[in-house]
């Protein structure tokens, strides 16, 4: 009410603060709306539950929905390519070709999917063998070279221009920006998880038959939640640019 009574005396009080709170909105200063953060967790939700399911299921079944080439990895590498095609399709091409790294580490990441760091080479792309060994053609050398140093720089162009506005928008309050960190973290789980056994077995650490397999299951499902947390991340982000660009009608709009 006090502030209903000084609005009434001071009637230009509400427009400016629809202005200022406007500007701030353009400025990208505000925290997302609650729904942003609603839809995060729903997604992290879903992927918990898969784990669960897929866990319920028959061996022989789970076995073959996680196997390479199965059914999860399919669709981790169509979520890869919706990312980037929702990146082209929501937001301005001249803003895309600015942070063409984006596009570009999603494609790399669907190529991981893929087996393509591995498959076209004698030992591996990202194995240090690969440049050492006398069993790899010098020609296969260079090329793999030339790609490694091509990836590397992208990851070094990315980290200097996007950690930290990473950062500012996570401290903002930004649903789309914990989307992308929780991408992330499933991603180096996953890797930490693959193989964990082998990892474990130098230092007298013997996983259960059991545990080993849940560990399996919780890698392959969350390398399938890494795209669809990346893709959650661009479609909140193109929300937030609409509503950004939108001028409210009235003060009570805002």
């Amino acid at each position: 009410m006090n502030q209903r009574i000084a609005e009434q005396k001071h009637p230009d009080a509400a427009p400016s603060k629809a202005r200022n709170h406007a500007a701030q909105l353009r400025q990208g200063d505000l925290p997302d709306a609650p729904l942003s953060w609603l839809a995060t967790g729903a997604v992290v939700v879903a992927i918990c539950l898969k784990i669960l399911a897929v866990q319920l299921l028959p061996l022989t079944l789970q076995e073959t929905l996680l196997a390479e080439g199965g059914l999860y990895e399919t669709l981790s590498v169509l979520l890869y390519l919706v990312a980037v095609i929702a990146l082209l399709a929501l937001f301005p091409l001249r803003q895309v070709a600015q942070r063409w790294y984006l596009p570009v580490l999603l494609l790399l990441f669907a190529a991981r999917e893929l087996d393509l760091d591995k498959a076209p080479f004698t030992l591996g792309l990202l194995k240090a063998r690969q440049y050492s060994s006398d069993a790899v053609p010098m020609g296969e050398k260079i090329i793999a070279a030339i790609l490694l140093i091509a990836i590397l720089g992208t990851l070094i162009v990315t980290l200097r221009r996007e950690t930290g506005a990473l950062l500012k928008a996570l401290m903002r309050g930004s649903a789309a920006a914990m989307a992308i960190v929780i991408g992330l973290f499933l991603g180096i789980a996953a890797k930490t998880f693959d193989g964990l056994a082998r990892k474990l077995s130098p230092f007298g650490i013997d996983l259960s038959e059991g545990f080993n397999h849940t560990i399996y299951v919780i890698e392959e499902i969350g390398e399938l939640g890494i795209p669809l947390m990346f893709l959650t991340a661009i479609l909140l982000l193109a929300q937030r640019a609409r509503h950004r660009n939108q001028p409210p009608q009235r003060a009570d709009e805002i």
